[in-house]
């Protein structure tokens, strides 16, 4: 196994606090303080993998910092969050949304939509993860919950 540091792969001096790579394999999720980007994975694989990089998209909905990034298990199945704003959002890509991030230098190259916002914790949610039939997803927070949501925003367990 080859162990290499991929310089691209940052957040603007942020440290990143999780990644993610989607099921289908196409994509890498990354958070940090600044927010999300997915990366193109290809790029990853590839030599120039270490000089240069393709950001197909930053996400910036959240009010704070994101601890956590998670894709569904479902094949084009969203991309959950979990931030320092005390929520939990889902993202969705749009074929043929408009991919200007609003208040970023950055161009998008993909349109992702936060369509659902789960509400509940009182404090940051530190982790997410997903049930493996995608339906639900647990979510933590340093209020000392755990959250049980469907993945249609409906609470189910505190």
């Amino acid at each position: 196994m080859k162990i290499v540091k991929i310089d691209w792969l940052r957040h603007s001096g942020h440290p990143v606090y999780s990644v993610d790579i989607s099921r289908d394999g196409r994509r890498v999720a990354t958070a940090s303080q600044d927010g999300i980007r997915l990366w193109k994975m290809s790029a990853v694989r590839t030599a120039k993998a270490f000089t240069q990089g393709v950001l197909l998209a930053t996400l910036s909905d959240h009010e704070g910092g994101v601890n956590c990034v998670r894709w569904s298990p479902l094949r084009d199945g969203p991309l959950a969050s979990a931030g320092d704003d005390h929520t939990v959002m889902l993202w969705y890509f749009e074929e043929d949304g408009n991919s200007s991030n609003f208040g970023s230098s950055e161009e998008n190259i993909e349109c992702w939509r936060s369509k659902l916002t789960l509400r509940g914790h009182t404090k940051d949610v530190v982790h997410i993860e997903w049930s493996p039939n995608g339906a639900l997803i647990a979510s933590s927070s340093i209020d000392n919950t755990i959250k049980i949501w469907t993945s249609h925003g409906g609470l189910e367990h505190t």
